[in-house]
């Protein structure tokens, strides 16, 4: 649905288009690597159409307990594909081919040669689980290499691997860059395919949205897209999905003066105008979309505002949610959203922003979505 005030201030109020290298919605980018600006796919993923990965099993010598390579496919995977057919409107989807064995490691998970906070023993691990697998897999056929761990006191995480070319694991001809081992962390409760499409989100070019070297980890973003808490599974933010390549040109408008009112339609259903973005300055802008509680029913739609910056770096809050109000006592709020599961702002709502001129009215609530006024 196209921004009613589109007509009266065309010269303003503009659809996003294809942006330039490096650029998204006019920010510039600042950063290499894992950021907030346009995605370079020399190093990451792109996410589109049919995304083929293939899941291997590692058996350390330290296996804590038993337990069938079945059982962590289960865990993992289903839910990880279902995810991305939803997030992605269909533009992505995920096919993971699975070898059932359990492949021996030479040494402890704990002995240092698979630490997975190092680029050289991380990849050291992978090399020796695709070695040992490559009797039964052509990895050239695949985009990306997933390795679920046994269960041990080495491996507690599940990191991605992200090597630049050159600097990956040769095998069959082709280069190995996109990789994520899984630990322990996936069998906790609401960490199983969360954590998958969190770290599939590195592969694909996404930051990391939760805090790091910090007891408030969950600060900035809470659970509103799984790059920050994994746990809810919710919706990847609308500047994330513009990020990935999954809304078209119409569906993000970009308001650099003026004032314009328009209908947000929520980021969990396809179809209609999905983003207000508000550049103030060339590195930062508001974004404002619709939203909903996806795990709670009974919570109406609300509006969900936040700045985004292309110069901070990932896990020092390139995103940061403006809460409507503070967080309650709301049970469901330690298990599946760490923090600002009341975000969302409800009608008659005003943020303003005085030394940047900028301001977001939510007007009323209609049968397809939320209608707001923005200006700049």
């Amino acid at each position: 649905m196209p921004c009613f005030g589109a007509l009266i201030a065309a010269q303003v109020l503009l659809v996003w288009q294809a942006p330039p290298e490096g650029g998204l919605f006019g920010l510039e980018r600042r950063l290499e690597g894992l950021q907030e600006a346009a995605t370079d796919y020399g190093t990451f993923l792109r996410p589109s159409g049919e995304i083929r990965a293939v899941m291997l099993f590692a058996r350390f010598p330290d296996a804590e307990v038993e337990e069938t390579t079945q059982s962590l496919y289960d865990r993992l995977v289903p839910g990880g594909i279902d995810y991305y057919r939803r997030a992605s409107y269909g533009r992505m989807s995920l096919k993971v081919d699975a070898i059932h064995r359990w492949i021996p490691m030479d040494s402890a998970s704990d002995s240092g040669d698979y630490d997975c906070s190092r680029f050289e023993t991380h990849k050291h691990y992978l090399s020796e689980t695709i070695a040992k697998a490559d009797g039964d897999v052509d990895f050239s056929q695949y985009d990306i290499v997933y390795v679920a761990g046994s269960r041990n006191p080495g491996t507690p995480n599940s990191p991605t691997f992200l090597a630049d070319p050159g600097d990956g694991i040769s095998v069959d001809g082709v280069e190995v860059r996109h990789a994520v081992t899984f630990g322990n962390d996936v069998r906790q409760e609401h960490w199983g395919w969360q954590v998958l499409i969190h770290e599939t989100g590195h592969v694909m070019g996404l930051p990391d949205l939760y805090e790091y070297g910090s007891s408030s980890f969950h600060r900035f973003v809470g659970g509103w897209d799984p790059m920050g808490f994994v746990a809810s599974g919710c919706h990847y933010l609308a500047w994330h999905k513009a990020k990935l390549g999954w809304l078209d040109d119409d569906q993000v408008a970009v308001l650099r003066e003026g004032e314009a009112t328009c209908v947000l339609t929520p980021i969990e259903s396809e179809g209609g105008l999905k983003a207000v973005v508000l550049p103030i300055g060339d590195e930062e802008a508001y974004v404002v979309e619709a939203r909903t509680h996806e795990m709670d029913e009974a919570e109406e739609p609300g509006v969900l505002l936040y700045k985004v910056s292309t110069a901070v770096e990932s896990g020092h809050g390139p995103i940061q949610v403006i809460p409507a109000r503070p967080d309650d006592d709301n049970p469901k709020l330690r298990p599946l959203f760490a923090t600002l599961y009341n975000a969302l702002y409800a009608e008659g709502a005003v943020m303003r922003d005085a030394e940047h001129l900028a301001s977001v009215e939510i007007l009323r609530r209609l049968p397809d979505g939320i209608e707001i006024r923005a200006s700049r």
